[in-house]
């Protein structure tokens, strides 16, 4: 993943094709609060996009779901 406060189309489609994916941020701040708000997310539920970018099928998620409710029972 890369932070970027904008990106064009034709850039945005480039950088996907390496295989990173572009996150535009138009008031992000500093790196440490960025990564904060990323590791919040990464430690709950995934959104769908980043689930997909992690290489979880589907099916993975709805598994993973389960089981963290299972879990806060």
């Amino acid at each position: 993943m890369i932070y970027v406060v904008s990106a064009g189309e034709p850039a945005a489609a480039k950088v996907i094709r390496t295989g990173v994916h572009p996150i535009t941020e138009l008031n992000s701040g500093e790196a440490r609060t960025v990564l904060s708000k990323l590791q919040t997310i990464m430690g709950k539920n995934l959104p769908a996009w980043l689930a997909k970018f992690l290489g979880q099928s589907p099916l993975d998620r709805i598994r993973c779901q389960a089981l963290m409710e299972e879990e806060a029972e």
